[in-house]
């Protein structure tokens, strides 16, 4: 099985639009049911499935021993002054303190060690990158697929607007000013920061 592993805000749901879009097969969330969280073609009238197997799972959370040597992990790299920012106002939408500032780093620092502990055919994938499309070549190739991502790529812009579309999102009412020099201290005592950042 492929999975995909990533902090939230760090473009999952844009990566389950591309797989499903190009390889016509549907992704699905790791825990739960598909009633709570579906398949992106379930809510995008341009996506076409032609095989209904599940081709890509994803979460943000997954056990050290959920993942097998055979399997194949996708990781989904942001800054964490983004994506755990991003994920703590929506948590929080009126303030947070630093208990919870470390809660989220910790959990963004967890996934990223999960997937540098796993010994089997892994890849990184850049937010940036994967935004732009230009991770995109890499990632079908990765998956198994030898699939032409030039005419997607003409119409990316088109793509992600139908992709923010179906993202599940509320209004952010914290708009508070936060110093986030401490939120660099924590991180630079863990050894994963020197190898990643």
């Amino acid at each position: 099985m492929i999975y995909s592993l990533s902090h939230p805000r760090s473009g999952a749901n844009w990566l389950r639009y591309c797989v499903e879009y190009l390889t016509h097969r549907p992704t699905s969330f790791l825990y739960g049911s598909l009633d709570w969280d579906p398949p992106i073609y379930t809510l995008c009238d341009n996506i076409t499935i032609t095989d209904k197997k599940i081709i890509l799972k994803y979460g943000h959370k997954m056990a050290p021993s959920f993942l097998k040597q055979e399997d194949k992990l996708i990781f989904l790299l942001r800054d964490y002054k983004k994506s755990a920012f991003s994920n703590l106002i929506r948590t929080y939408p009126k303030s947070f303190n630093w208990a919870n500032v470390k809660f989220e780093l910790d959990y963004y620092l967890n996934s990223l060690q999960i997937y540098d502990k796993f010994v089997g055919d892994k890849i990184l994938i850049r937010y940036e990158d994967l935004i732009s499309g230009k991770s995109l070549d890499d990632i079908m190739k990765f998956m198994g697929f030898d699939i032409d991502v030039t005419t997607f790529l003409l119409e990316i812009d088109s793509h992600q607007q139908k992709s923010m579309s179906v993202y599940r999102d509320g209004k952010l009412k914290n708009k508070k000013i936060y110093d986030l020099t401490s939120w660099d201290e924590y991180m630079k005592k863990n050894i994963l920061y020197e190898k990643y950042f």
